[in-house]
């Protein structure tokens, strides 16, 4: 049996990749020293060391995750923590530099002991697999960048968070390890959801910096929030109807009305007219 230190996350890909590979001896144990942290910072006016009420319950919400991650992986389900586990996994809050916030939680230990804990359920390979896997997204910033990458994708917003060639092999690793074990699927979903809270409250002269690489502002997170419009969905519908009203600056050279079909018990609906398809004395 070989107990292999864990001090930064290029060791945790690699050991990850002989474990995913299946070169990993199953006898052998993975301590993590000084790392992983989890730790985002949080930049602006109001930032200095204290926490605006409006971001508060977005750090609730991370709590609970850090929290639900640990009772799931120590007692495989959801479970209320003891005083000594709450306080081994809080979050400590701190001034950073002038204006900047820092939330972090050291989580080398509390994976420790995890893992002895996992031992006993798993093999070797599958705890080093789960272990690994949670401790590089956690204690990362790719999957924050992949995550608002694309929420600006699906929004056709000008974004780039772009990866290192590094990074992008410590994604495939992931989204390896995801493919085999859905507790690293349920931690992606999860962090992704915590990602997307934590950037809704944010003012515009604020930024979230996750593992030391701002990754956006207080601008950019507004358009990310805000949900992608819906195509139109373009029907033809034949009868009578009644025009009850008539906008004209809805649309640039064209009309917006408001029409009800003459003889059905049915509610109005908004008919866009492009430009050049009706003139007023068509419309009147």
């Amino acid at each position: 049996m070989a107990e292999h230190i864990i001090e930064r996350e290029e060791d945790a890909v690699c050991f990850l990749s002989y474990a995913l590979d299946g070169s990993w001896d199953d006898s052998d144990i993975v301590k993590f020293s000084g790392w992983p942290k989890f730790e985002l910072i949080i930049s602006g006016e109001k930032f200095d060391g204290g926490v605006p009420t409006r971001i508060m319950p977005l750090l609730i919400e991370v709590q609970r995750l850090l929290n639900n991650i640990y009772a799931r992986q120590k007692y495989g389900k959801r479970k209320r923590l003891s005083q000594e586990e709450r306080s081994a996994i809080e979050i400590i809050v701190r001034l950073s530099d002038e204006h900047s916030t820092y939330f972090g939680v050291d989580l080398d230990k509390v994976l420790n002991g995890v893992c002895k804990e996992g031992i006993k359920k798993m093999s070797g390979t599958q705890i080093t697999i789960v272990i690994l896997s949670i401790a590089i997204i956690i204690g990362g910033h790719q999957i924050a960048k992949l995550h608002y990458q694309d929420l600006a994708d699906e929004r056709n917003l000008e974004l780039s968070l772009e990866q290192s060639a590094r990074e992008q092999q410590t994604l495939e690793r992931i989204q390896q390890a995801a493919n085999r074990s859905d507790d690293i699927k349920m931690l992606l979903s999860e962090l992704g959801a915590v990602y997307e809270l934590l950037i809704k409250k944010l003012e515009p002269e604020d930024e979230l910096i996750v593992g030391e690489e701002a990754i956006v502002n207080g601008a950019i997170a507004k358009k990310l929030t805000r949900k992608p419009r819906e195509a139109a969905i373009e029907t033809r519908k034949d009868g009578r109807f009644k025009i009850q009203s008539v906008d004209t600056q809805a649309i640039e050279g064209g009309f917006r009305l408001k029409v009800k079909q003459v003889g059905l018990d049915e509610k109005p609906f908004v008919v866009d007219i492009p430009p050049n398809t009706l003139n007023e004395e068509q419309i009147d």
